[in-house]
């Protein structure tokens, strides 16, 4: 599979964030910011007996009427398999793609595991358990680093994920810390 520089890759999967209710809560925050933002600065009519000031209304229509379902439609977590390592990269968040080294993975394997309960949901979340990067669902890859913490990859394809790290580089099974496969 192609990657985004040319390379091609065992293994390359593109998670958005597309849930439904997700969906709807952006547009929801969008809507009403715009709605407050059309009805306050641009018709001159109060919100309320304590209304917030103009130039609140257009900051807030910016962050949660532009930037938020900007950043949430866009926000992606791309993941390749490549000879060296594990690269992933959660755009925005990261420029550029972050490197897992296979030398720094002790083992690995897929997993299913409760986002809320242990990541406190779903993103870039540091947990009891581990660090996280997932998007959506309850499945990924488990990873027991050489420095014994753990970092958790979500995956739609987590059986394919975890076969093509081992095919790759030779790293079996990590060892099973609370969560189910």
């Amino acid at each position: 599979m192609n990657g985004e520089k040319g390379g091609i890759y065992p293994f390359r999967e593109v998670q958005y964030f597309r849930q439904p209710w997700l969906v709807g809560f952006v547009l929801l925050v969008a809507v009403f910011n715009t709605a407050a933002l059309v009805w306050q600065v641009l018709l001159g009519r109060q919100m309320g007996t304590n209304p917030a000031p103009d130039w609140m209304i257009v900051l807030m229509f910016l962050l949660f009427g532009l930037a938020f379902p900007w950043v949430m439609l866009n926000a992606r977590l791309v993941t390749e398999v490549r000879p060296n390592g594990l690269a992933y990269r959660f755009f925005p968040f990261h420029r550029d793609f972050v490197l897992l080294p296979w030398n720094a993975v002790r083992g690995q394997s897929a997993v299913t595991y409760h986002p809320v309960r242990e990541y406190g949901g779903w993103g870039l979340r540091y947990g009891k358990t581990g660090r996280a990067y997932n998007v959506s669902g309850d499945r990924g890859v488990l990873f027991t680093l050489a420095d014994s913490r753990t970092l958790l990859i979500g995956s739609r394809r987590a059986e394919e994920l975890s076969n093509a790290i081992n095919a790759a580089s030779g790293i079996g099974p990590a060892a099973n810390h609370g969560q189910t496969g």
